[in-house]
């Protein structure tokens, strides 16, 4: 049986809540993801990646993230994420997301 999402499961990493809320709505709103991970730091991200690295059903097919943000940002998640289990990394496709002007993000 087919099912009417996009995506099974989706993760959002952004540190401001109001940018996860609407994402999450519009995901859900338009079947794009049957399940939305939102998560608030790159930390805790890395840390259910790392957890459910042997659970390939509880990995987020794509993940959003945001460049800018405390404690670990974007870049120093990419860095973070390439040490993971290939496993989690062959699940997962990352975009990156920032509303920066800066040329180099």
């Amino acid at each position: 049986m087919e099912s009417k999402y996009k995506y099974r499961t989706v993760m959002i990493i952004d540190d401001t809540y109001i940018d996860r809320y609407v994402i999450e709505r519009v995901m859900k709103r338009n079947s794009y993801a049957e399940e939305v991970l939102s998560m608030e730091s790159a930390v805790d991200a890395i840390a259910y990646l790392s957890a459910h690295a042997a659970e390939p059903e509880k990995l987020p097919q794509l993940i959003f993230l945001d460049i800018n943000m405390p404690e670990m940002n974007g870049f120093e998640f990419l860095e973070s994420y390439k040490n993971l289990p290939e496993e989690v990394r062959k699940n997962c496709i990352v975009m990156m997301l920032t509303t920066s002007l800066h040329e180099e993000d």
